[in-house]
């Protein structure tokens, strides 16, 4: 709505792209790692394998903190030196707090961790806090620039973080069944052998390195958030269970691993004496062997995974959404909105809040016009206790704990004014909800809606139904027609010219001064550089102006972000700064520079 564009199919792109996104900052990163074109190509193979799997699909604000983070990870060893490095771990770790609080805390602690085992390692932690002190006071300054921000309010009254933090009220039990199926999702033993490879590469093989460099620590770090999963088979009970998503560190590893079990095998062919040069020829190409079939089985389970998924939003569910726009285009009186949603009496806990709870109050905000929300309210519980006025008892600690609190935030909310009163067929199957949805207790708009009727409700407009009903019948008869996305190419092109805007010219314009200037660092970085820097221009221009998102201003927002970007690059040649030559090492233990590795 904001851009003018068709979200039936712009949106499907942009869920897989974000996932791409992700994968090529963790290429990017084991680049900065081991400057070989070959580990980015493994990294981004292994990554893209594992980040389709189903743990990592759907959790919106876990995989953008998780694209902050990598792409901070890459600033890492230049921010001891380097302002224009500082400043991109400071703007990522700001954008993590309003991604997801939850994994911004847990990466500043793995940054803290990095820089503490450096202080184990070397024996002084006054030398480590001298060496890398600046990273952890950029990283510190833009969470504790997120939090003030936060708790100030940049657009209106502040909020605390548990207004962010929902703690699931769900028994132990809950929490060890998540973990164990997000285990089982993600196909574990496909890619244990990479990860232990990777982290023999960058520990054992690289011991030299692995004491100074802040990248290596922080992967390794970044992996102590899996042991939290472990603490549920001893009975703790913790308020998240996302473990899995708060890291990328295993799949980056997993690249790694990949790289040097090839790498490893192709150099024991060649080099092999001549006396054993066909029985090392025939490991090698074992070994290059299994590692594609592992890399073949991870593939096959991701793409599985993302292809049967079940939609977010199914068709039924999406016809009746229609007619409630439909309906409100054309009903002109400001009244509150009111969902009834029920419940079976013998649910899980999980699926009552994740599924039915959180889920189903999640899709109406999707359908209702934006305008609207603020007015909207569900009631989780009986047809028949709201019509009484009252929260509804089922017996059930969870279902009568949220039925009470949605009654008591519409009694409040709603104040007695008359609210229309909305029953979506899919969400009112239980309870006896059922007996609700034909006239005369209700007039149905369409797409199996229904407008409850009542002396303490809004009678619906009759002119209202007639476009509500009209608008699913239209929406039906879209969803039946095949999806032709070369249709309006004017309008493919637009939506061409805002991604260049939203993803490329950014952080094209600013790599320099960032120092993003080798060809895989670009690919990978560029994208994410220029979506943090239209995010904080937007934080900025709302904060300022205090005017709900639209079109125009969408526009001077990415407009704004590329005069930044285009700023830093005339400071960038202005100062004609070298580019930072960072040492790498080869598994042999040689070391070369940016441009040796590069003729190589």
């Amino acid at each position: 709505q904001v851009s003018g564009v068709n979200g039936d199919t712009l949106t499907t792109a942009l869920i897989a792209g974000r996932q791409v996104l992700l994968v090529l900052v963790v290429a990017a990163v084991g680049y900065r790692l081991r400057r070989s074109p070959t580990v980015f190509a493994a990294v981004a193979a292994v990554a893209a394998a594992a980040l389709y799997l189903r743990p990592f699909v759907g959790y919106v604000d876990n995989l953008f903190a998780l694209l902050f983070g990598a792409a901070a990870l890459w600033f890492l060893p230049d921010a001891r030196k380097r302002w224009s490095a500082r400043a991109a771990i400071f703007l990522f770790t700001f954008l993590m707090v309003f991604t997801h609080p939850t994994s911004a805390a847990i990466f500043i602690a793995v940054l803290f961790g990095a820089v503490g085992l450096r202080a184990l390692l070397g024996r002084s932690l006054r030398e480590a806090v001298r060496s890398e002190g600046w990273i952890l006071a950029a990283a510190t300054a833009g969470i504790a620039a997120g939090y003030l921000s936060w708790l100030v309010g940049l657009w209106g009254p502040g909020r605390t973080f548990r207004d962010a933090i929902h703690i699931p009220p769900y028994p132990s039990a809950a929490f060890l069944d998540a973990t164990f199926e997000q285990v089982r999702a993600i196909h574990v033993l496909q890619f244990i052998p990479f990860v232990l490879l990777g982290l023999a590469v960058i520990t054992l093989l690289s011991r030299r390195r692995f004491a100074v460099d802040p990248i290596a620590r922080a992967v390794v770090v970044w992996l102590l958030p899996l042991v939290g999963m472990l603490g549920f088979y001893v009975g703790l009970r913790y308020p998240y269970k996302r473990f899995l998503n708060s890291t990328v560190a295993p799949w980056l590893l997993a690249g790694l691993g990949l790289w040097a079990a090839v790498w490893f095998s192709v150099r024991a062919a060649r080099h092999g004496a001549r006396e054993r040069r066909w029985g090392r020829t025939a490991a090698g190409a074992i070994g290059v062997l299994v590692a594609a079939a592992l890399l073949l089985s991870a593939w096959l389970s991701g793409i599985r995974s993302y292809e049967n998924q079940d939609p977010w939003a199914p068709r039924n569910l999406r016809v009746g959404l229609a007619a409630v726009r439909g309906y409100l285009q054309v009903d002109q009186v400001r009244r509150p909105l009111v969902f009834v949603v029920s419940v079976g009496p013998k649910q899980n806990a999980s699926l009552v809040w994740g599924g039915i709870w959180r889920g189903n109050w999640s899709q109406i905000r999707a359908g209702v016009p934006g305008r609207f929300i603020p007015e909207t309210h569900v009631y989780f519980g009986s047809v028949r206790e709201f019509v009484a006025g009252r929260p509804t008892r089922t017996g059930d600690r969870l279902v009568d704990l949220i039925s009470r609190a949605t009654h008591d935030d519409i009694r409040a909310q709603v104040a007695g004014r008359k609210p229309l009163v909305l029953l979506v067929k899919r969400f009112n199957r239980r309870l006896g909800n059922d007996r609700y949805l034909r006239p005369p207790r209700s007039l149905p708009l369409g797409g199996g809606v229904f407008a409850l009727r009542g002396r303490d409700f809004a009678e619906p407009d009759r002119l209202a139904l007639i476009s509500a009903r009209r608008a699913a019948r239209e929406r039906s008869e879209f969803l039946d027609l095949p999806v032709d996305r070369t249709a309006r190419p004017g309008h493919l092109f637009r939506v061409g010219v805002g991604l260049v805007f939203l993803l490329v010219l950014p952080g094209l314009l600013s790599a320099r001064w960032f120092g993003v200037k080798n060809v895989a660092s670009i690919i990978g970085l560029v994208p994410v550089l220029s979506l943090a820097l239209n995010l904080a221009s937007g934080f900025l221009l709302l904060a300022v102006l205090r005017r709900p998102l639209s079109p125009e201003l969408a526009w001077a927002i990415t407009g704004f972000g590329t005069l930044v970007g285009a700023a830093l690059l005339v400071v960038s040649l202005w100062r004609q700064g070298p580019a930072p030559a960072a040492m790498e090492e080869e598994p042999g233990g040689r070391q070369a520079s940016d441009g040796q590795s590069r003729s190589q």
